[in-house]
């Protein structure tokens, strides 16, 4: 059995992660807008791809949660670089 404190711990691990992935959707969502010309960005740009490309529902992509898109989006994002928060101007291949 966990602690209090040791479950608090485990839940803010957790979350950063999820943050972090979330993160990782945005940048790839400025990405694909960068790279497909929309005039969207971050996760409407992802939204939007996943419209464009399986035919989806706008109501159905919004209702994906960020472990769904992190599981659609594998295949497109293996070989993607994310962009160096510290060195701006790296990423984006």
């Amino acid at each position: 059995m966990t602690t209090d404190s040791e479950g608090r711990k485990i839940n803010q691990g957790l979350r950063r992660s999820q943050a972090e992935i979330q993160h990782l959707i945005d940048c790839f969502g400025d990405y694909l807008a960068q790279k497909n010309k929309y005039d969207r960005s971050g996760i409407e740009a992802v939204w939007f791809y996943l419209v464009q490309t399986y035919r989806w529902t706008p109501a159905v992509v919004r209702a994906l949660n960020t472990d769904d898109l992190d599981f659609l989006l594998h295949d497109e994002m293996r070989g993607w670089k994310a962009p160096n928060d510290n060195k701006p101007g790296e990423g984006y291949r």
